[in-house]
């Protein structure tokens, strides 16, 4: 029995063992751009995509660039959790095995090393520290929904301009067409 969905190019793509020629850029970016983070729960719409390509211009490396790009690249496909619900013994095995397979796919599909570098995850929990104080209610409950993100954490004094949806698709083709230029003309 196969977990699938149906892409928006009408081909049927299996949630547990995706193959790496139906997953375009062009759906990630289209899906990212209107996916809001946090569930959609923040005071403007701010979508995956946008955090991906902050994620990315933190990372100091080209893989740490492309991957920061792709890191939440699956979310176009399956979706995310909330961090408590990834976290619970029933689902994180599950989530775990899933985040892993589309991982290893995009890695196959454009030629990545994985791990994933270190610089990824480190710039990924910045951003939700500079997301959640920008975009989030200011209330006890909402900090400790993220303080296990945040212990040991430097977080630099930073601001977000919010891109519209067509915005952040369009720069985040750009940026994963330059971040792949460049690597071939290295």
């Amino acid at each position: 029995m196969t977990a699938y969905i149906s892409t928006w190019k009408g081909d049927r793509i299996d949630l547990l063992d995706p193959e790496e020629n139906l997953v375009t850029i062009e759906e990630i970016a289209e899906c990212l751009s209107r996916e809001g983070r946090f569930h959609n729960k923040t005071s403007v719409h701010y979508s995956v995509a946008q955090h991906c390509l902050e994620v990315s211009w933190l990372c100091q490396t080209w893989e740490g660039k492309i991957w920061g790009l792709l890191h939440d690249a699956s979310d176009a496909y399956h979706r995310d959790l909330a961090s408590n619900l990834k976290r619970h013994p029933v689902i994180e095995g599950f989530w775990k095995y899933m985040e892993r397979r589309w991982l290893e796919m995009f890695a196959r599909k454009w030629q990545l090393t994985l791990p994933m570098p270190t610089e990824v995850k480190y710039a990924d929990r910045v951003m939700l520290v500079v997301e959640r104080k920008m975009l989030l209610p200011d209330t006890q409950e909402v900090a400790e929904q993220f303080a296990f993100n945040e212990v040991g954490l430097e977080v630099p004094q930073r601001n977000l301009t919010v891109m519209f949806q067509l915005e952040a698709k369009k720069r985040y083709l750009q940026e994963f067409d330059n971040l792949m230029t460049r690597r071939q003309s290295a």
